[in-house]
């Protein structure tokens, strides 16, 4: 939401492991979804460089490590991504050109608030903005449907952030 409200143009995409791709459905800020299978089509040396391959395919100006690994830091860097943008106290920090310094052990804040970090290097800072899922109108009736077969009531629906 932030990167596209900054800018409107860009093509948005996010890599995510295959079994978290169905939280990011129907994002209306996500114009693409990209899936990193580890465990089987990008598994090891040979799986590695496919993966390389399909990110360069993609022409990446920018990319943001969310989730900061040796693995996906050289992958940006072989990719030919020009913009690398991941926390800088690693030592994988070689493979990017900007480094955000932002220590996540602590948990000062939210995961989303550490990311939100990680676009100051894009010139974007974004206003409070709290996790979201974005649902179908069919997934929504389908939750409304059990909750009635369980006699659940929306009042009875606690939704809870507690920012430290």
């Amino acid at each position: 939401e932030a990167i596209k409200s900054r800018f409107p143009e860009a093509h948005v995409t996010m890599m995510v492991s295959s079994y978290t791709a169905d939280v990011l459905k129907n994002n209306p800020f996500l114009d693409q979804v990209m899936i990193d299978d580890a465990k089987y089509k990008h598994k090891g040396v040979k799986g590695f460089f496919l993966l390389v391959r399909e990110v360069r395919k993609g022409n990446f100006e920018v990319g943001i490590l969310l989730r900061p690994t040796l693995r996906l830091a050289l992958m940006l860097f072989l990719a030919g991504v020009k913009y690398r943008i991941g926390t800088g106290f690693r030592f994988y920090q070689i493979f990017l050109n900007w480094k955000v310094y932002v220590h996540r052990k602590v948990n000062l804040k939210h995961e989303v608030e550490y990311n939100m970090d990680l676009l100051n290097p894009l010139r974007i800072v974004p206003p409070k903005i709290l996790p979201k899922v974005y649902v179908t109108s069919a997934e929504e009736e389908s939750v409304r449907k059990t909750f009635d077969e369980l006699k659940i009531a929306p009042e009875d629906i606690v939704d809870s952030y507690i920012p430290k």
